[in-house]
């Protein structure tokens, strides 16, 4: 397939081929006809896969979306050792904020951990610093190491494109190819420029509507998930147990005497009280744990490879939280506070329904033991048997 990385109109593409100097056509040295016809069609192929591929990006409606289009549609498209995205993050959080919405599958996460790279600023790239915001092409140095990762070692050329947007640059798409020719410093950039805006204004793009997305499935007062976003949530982990035929427990938490404090301390104490619970179960459960808050006092957790004995690990681990972790009221008030666990498990290599009966069943049981909990005095976990 054609190797080319440069994106242009087709009119503008097809003034640039067929303007030839006339001097070199009639120079019999030069190339003949046929050579500039037949240049002539590979750059129209060319020109086509470059405008789909713009399409493609242009439409991607998220920000590992945008990079899985140019790490791997457009590495294979244009037949290049590797596409990198560095990204300009002072102080972390962007990378912070996009491992909220992380791919849930473990190969799609190595995959974009190694060609998405994020650095503190534009300066602590060594060697870039005093780099023109214009794309920069020809052999890879030593300079470039960090925009390269584990492609550094084998690729000889390269086309460095600053990505900007406001007179502010956000950061960097690297081309890279195991040709030293594929990138050479006499080459035009004015291709490259316009790849160059389109993939800076699609990443913004992209990271703007994750923020908007990400907003709408956060619980404004605990800031923890809400119940829109558990119940998408457990829908996709259970289809993905299924495939890989692993367990999966949902956990239903409830704080004991909420009522009460709300009473005592009024609704400004029932916030601090829901804030602190939200605090201490993200705490106590593991990082690919789900935590969300259900309505009121009510909070959920997902709990994807565990198990029953998992469910009651993690149900012990809260419930110890919560004993040796008050809630501060004021500046020498500290409120005990405890918590009610109904849990349910479901073990999906012994399942075959669908995973929308299943998660009916998943939170009815987890529901249903909860109350259990509750009825028993509090403070303790009940786990449903296995489905």
């Amino acid at each position: 397939m054609a190797q080319c990385t440069e994106a242009v109109d087709r009119t503008k593409a097809k003034k640039i081929i067929m303007n030839t100097d006339t001097a070199a056509v009639n120079d019999p040295s030069s190339l003949d006809l046929a050579t500039l016809l037949r240049e002539a069609r590979v750059n129209e192929e060319k020109l086509i896969h470059l405008q789909a591929m713009e399409v493609k990006l242009l439409n991607a409606d998220s920000f590992y979306q945008v990079c899985d289009i140019l790490i791997e549609d457009y590495r294979r498209q244009f037949n290049l050792r590797a596409v990198t995205l560095t990204l300009v993050d002072r102080g972390g959080q962007l990378k912070e904020f996009l491992d909220e919405n992380q791919p849930q599958e473990k190969a799609d996460r190595e995959r974009l951990e190694q060609h998405v790279f994020f650095v503190d600023d534009y300066e602590d790239i060594k060697g870039l610093q005093t780099l023109p915001r214009v794309p920069t092409i020809g052999p890879v140095e030593d300079a470039h190491r960090d925009l390269l990762g584990d492609y550094y070692e084998d690729a000889e050329s390269l086309a460095l494109l600053p990505l900007v947007r406001r007179d502010e640059l956000i950061g960097f798409l690297t081309l890279a190819s195991v040709d030293p020719s594929r990138y050479t410093q006499d080459m035009a950039t004015d291709f490259l420029e316009r790849l160059s805006s389109i993939v800076a204004v699609c990443v913004q793009n992209a990271i703007h509507l994750e923020r908007v997305q990400l907003l709408s499935l956060i619980d404004s007062l605990t800031q923890v998930r809400n119940r829109r976003y558990f119940f998408k949530r457990l829908s996709d982990e259970l289809r993905r147990a299924q495939r890989r035929e692993e367990p999966l427990s949902c956990l239903y938490v409830d704080i004991d005497n909420f009522k009460a404090i709300n009473e005592q301390y009024g609704h400004t104490g029932g916030d601090v009280a829901l804030m602190h619970a939200a605090n201490v179960l993200t705490e106590a459960v593991r990082s690919s744990d789900v935590v969300a808050r259900l309505g009121g006092e009510e909070f959920g957790v997902i709990c994807s490879l565990s198990d029953e004995h998992g469910a009651k690990d993690c149900a012990q681990r809260i419930l110890e939280a919560f004993r040796n972790t008050p809630c501060e009221l004021g500046r020498s008030t500290q409120v005990p506070m405890q918590v009610s666990i109904g849990s349910a498990s479901c073990d999906t290599s012994q399942t075959i329904a669908e995973p929308s009966v299943l998660n009916g069943k998943l939170v009815d049981q987890a529901d249903s033991a909860l109350q259990l909990a509750k009825e028993r005095g509090g403070d303790q976990w009940v786990g449903y048997q296995s489905l």
